[in-house]
């Protein structure tokens, strides 16, 4: 039950989807407080892909995250010392060869760390 039968020794697998599930980390540290906003360019969308969450964490206080394209956002994450999660589900969708972005900022007290980790699925 539940598996594939082949009886002439091949299997036709034309009509499954097969969907890949990435997860990309970025840590991003200053000598001093932020004390502003940081855009952080996160590399080009190799192929189509759909961010589905991330989870981010400061070493102290709290920090706004938000992933873009240049244009469109993608919800806003407040990370504090607790890991933060959020499910991204506006605009969360790169092009391939698209820029990726995140702006972090809106500090309160004096974080000087911030590390997230993102789930993309792969769409090509």
């Amino acid at each position: 039950s539940g598996g594939l039968t082949a009886s002439a020794g091949t299997v036709d697998l034309s009509a499954v989807v097969f969907t890949l599930k990435v997860y990309a980390s970025f840590t991003y540290a200053t000598s001093t407080a932020w004390t502003a906003t940081t855009t952080i360019p996160l590399g080009v969308a190799y192929n189509t892909e759909t961010w589905s969450g991330a989870k981010c964490f400061t070493d102290i206080g709290t920090l706004n995250v938000s992933f873009y394209d240049g244009t469109n956002r993608m919800n806003l994450l407040n990370a504090s010392t607790t890991v933060g999660t959020v499910s991204l589900f506006t605009n969360n969708t790169f092009t391939a060869s698209e820029k990726r972005y995140v702006d972090v900022g809106t500090p309160a007290t004096s974080p000087t760390k911030i590390s997230c980790t993102v789930e993309r699925t792969i769409n090509d």
